[in-house]
């Protein structure tokens, strides 16, 4: 990098630097910092910084706006907000400039918000004693506790045997091993939709600015043709194989109900699994409509195919996800379909 360039960015980086300090002065004044601003815009900005300028003077002006804000607003949590957004959104710049398959972005910044997610649990643990993750089992144990208190007293009236019976099954389902696992799933649900949320609002406000992304610019493209290529979305054959390999072995973890002890561990652990299922899933029904269309012209298949995902749905959750991974692997064992939506996602974008 040329001496020119090199003030060029600094430059930018300064002025970028100082428009997000006074606009998260703003934000904090008004009261809007917790409704989407640090979940949001904060990764936005910082994606677009990344874009404009490179890592390094990202990483700075993460640092220069955590020491500003620190010192002017004299409370640590704002600092720390920033702080996690402004990972995400160098993860997300990242993506966009160096990946070269766009569903594997997607998964690399739903994974990156699921550990901000859970490191920023950790750290508002320490300063404020609150933390959802650690303090879930605590919460468990009073529920039981509160429960155990009213059917005490359903007793004492004489209340029939089945507000007994229903009370004492919603104790064991609360200190059951399933509710536990709805609480990662939450946590990966969220890290999801945080993760794509943010990487599509990147795509429109860089392409509004009109920046550039090198060699990767027609990603641009998707944000105006989303509705068209959305079913042609995939992870890399590669990432798909490490996801099941993955979620095969958190299922056996779980088989044998291992767990490390520690809370935080034990829920990337199984939120991590929970995102790789989302993906997997898609990836391997979308596959496989997407080959029943090609092959056959017609969308009645593809809707038996739907019902019949939905009916194992009904019956079970883990049925139906086997089964179409199954069915997936039978129908494009070599990653023939894929890697052929995959062109057909550049070439549209492309032109």
């Amino acid at each position: 990098m040329n001496k020119r360039n090199s003030s060029k960015l600094m430059i930018d980086a300064s002025i970028l630097t100082s428009i997000f300090i006074v606009l998260t002065l703003i934000s904090n004044g008004l009261g809007l910092g917790f409704l989407g601003y640090y979940d949001f815009l904060v990764p936005v900005f910082f994606a677009i910084m990344f874009v404009k300028t490179n890592w390094k003077y990202s990483a700075l002006s993460v640092v220069v706006s955590a020491v500003v804000l620190l010192f002017v607003l004299g409370n640590p949590i704002s600092p720390i907000m920033v702080i996690q957004g402004a990972f995400l959104g160098i993860a997300v710049g990242v993506a966009l400039t160096k990946f070269d398959c766009i569903g594997d972005e997607i998964v690399f910044t739903s994974v990156v918000s699921l550990f901000i997610l859970f490191i920023f649990d950790f750290i508002l643990r320490a300063f404020t004693n609150v933390s959802i993750v650690s303090n879930f089992g605590e919460f468990s144990k009073e529920m039981a506790q509160v429960i155990n208190t009213a059917i005490e007293i359903v007793g004492e009236k004489g209340t029939n045997k089945e507000a007994i019976s229903f009370l004492e099954s919603y104790k064991s389902m609360i200190g059951s091993d399933f509710i536990k696992q709805v609480f990662y799933f939450n946590f990966g649900l969220m890290s999801f939709g945080n993760g794509f949320i943010v990487y599509f609002l990147s795509l429109i406000l860089i392409k509004k600015l009109k920046l550039t992304i090198k060699e990767h610019s027609y990603k641009l493209n998707l944000v105006s043709s989303l509705k068209k290529n959305i079913r042609l979305i995939f992870s890399g054959r590669k990432s798909f194989m490490a996801m099941i390999i993955y979620i095969l072995l958190a299922e056996i973890l779980k088989a044998i109900k291992f767990e490390t002890g520690l809370s935080y561990l034990d829920g990337i652990i199984y939120s991590l699994e929970y995102i790789f299922m989302i993906f997997t899933f898609k990836d391997a029904v979308v596959i496989v409509e997407n080959k029943m269309i090609a092959e056959s012209g017609s969308l009645k298949t593809v809707r038996l195919y739907r019902v019949f995902m939905i009916i194992a749905l009904l019956v079970n959750a883990k049925l139906m996800y086997a089964a179409a991974i199954i069915n997936y692997i039978i129908n494009d064992k070599d990653g023939k379909y894929r890697n052929l939506f995959r062109k057909a996602l550049e070439n549209n974008l492309s032109q």
